[in-house]
């Protein structure tokens, strides 16, 4: 939490921590965007919702549960770097 609160002006900063059942360590990864990068977020987010919204499932656990099954796979390409290190 200190390193997202102590972010810098016109920056984003977001931590993610997720365990799944078959990974022994949970993935973690921390990282800042940028107010310049808004655009793309922006963009990104919304065709994420419009896939996510169009979708037959409704339950909120359903869609969340896609949301960190995806998010996953891009913290996957961190998690060997971030474990040598020591973080879990």
């Amino acid at each position: 939490m200190a390193r997202v609160k102590g972010r810098k002006d016109k920056r984003h900063a977001l931590a993610v921590v997720m365990g799944r059942g078959d990974a022994s360590l949970p993935l973690f990864s921390e990282f800042q965007v940028s107010d310049a990068d808004r655009k793309d977020i922006t963009s990104l987010a919304k065709a994420v919702d419009q896939a996510l919204s169009e979708s037959y499932h409704k339950r909120r656990e359903v869609t969340l549960a896609a949301l960190v099954e995806v998010t996953s796979r891009y913290l996957d390409a961190e998690a060997p770097k971030e474990r040598k290190k020591g973080i879990a």
